[in-house]
């Protein structure tokens, strides 16, 4: 597993490491195996929450059954051995905003295993 795995709903290259010279793995996978991923890292202490949406970090604590929400305004540092779980919801507002409960919980969303290299 690795060193930290962040808990996001986005992935930039602005995440790396300035000057970053490697390779990043990016797999997209389904639900499940996203979950799987994802209770690995809550049970080997590895996780870091990292979604700054309230009613989204709410909607993916119930959907995956976490034991808090992964609500956290923090400025995602990856370094290499570092791993992301995206969790992208599928819907651009007109706007800059905060997402109703309505559009999150309806929302599809695509899910990403990253890992730095």
């Amino acid at each position: 597993m690795a060193r930290k795995v962040y808990l996001t709903t986005t992935f930039t290259p602005a995440m790396l490491p300035r000057d970053y010279y490697g390779a990043v793995h990016m797999e997209e996978v389904n639900e499940r195996v996203f979950g799987r991923n994802l209770q690995l890292a809550a049970r080997e202490r590895v996780l870091v929450p990292a979604v700054g949406h309230q009613n989204t970090a709410e909607i993916l604590r119930r959907k995956f059954l976490l034991s808090r929400s992964p609500f956290a305004r923090v400025l995602v540092e990856l370094a290499r051995g570092d791993g992301v779980l995206a969790a992208i919801p599928q819907f651009r507002a007109g706007e800059a905003r905060e997402f109703t409960d309505d559009e999150v919980r309806n929302a599809e969303f695509r899910y990403f295993v990253i890992v730095v290299g």
